[in-house]
């Protein structure tokens, strides 16, 4: 976590991409191994409920609802166009409540 919060910064995301991207690949890995650290009563009903059970359910929700709103969401192509074997222009309606501001 002491590496994961400063690489979660708006500079450093900019920065340095790739490490940003494999701390937070690494968070389940990090929460098994700190559920084992004081597995001595990790296995009591209440504290597996607590700390295994619900955050892994909001994931899980959270995972679903991303992969509707990838698959279920409808998005218009307005122009595409093969430049090269490489490369492809493609330009794509954007929705109404889509703000973006470059930089």
């Amino acid at each position: 976590m002491t590496i994961m919060v400063p690489l979660a910064r708006k500079n450093a995301r900019r920065k340095n991409y790739e490490r940003f991207w494999y701390t937070h690949m690494f968070w389940f890995p990090l929460l098994i191994l700190l559920s084992m650290h004081g597995s001595e009563g990790f296995f009591d009903v209440w504290q597996f409920h607590w700390w295994v059970i619900f955050p892994g359910a909001i994931l899980i929700l959270e995972k679903v609802v991303m992969l509707f709103e990838t698959c279920f969401s409808k998005k218009k192509i307005a122009h595409l166009e093969y430049l090269s074997s490489e490369l492809i222009d493609l330009k794509i309606h954007r929705p109404k409540n889509f703000n973006y501001n470059a930089g």
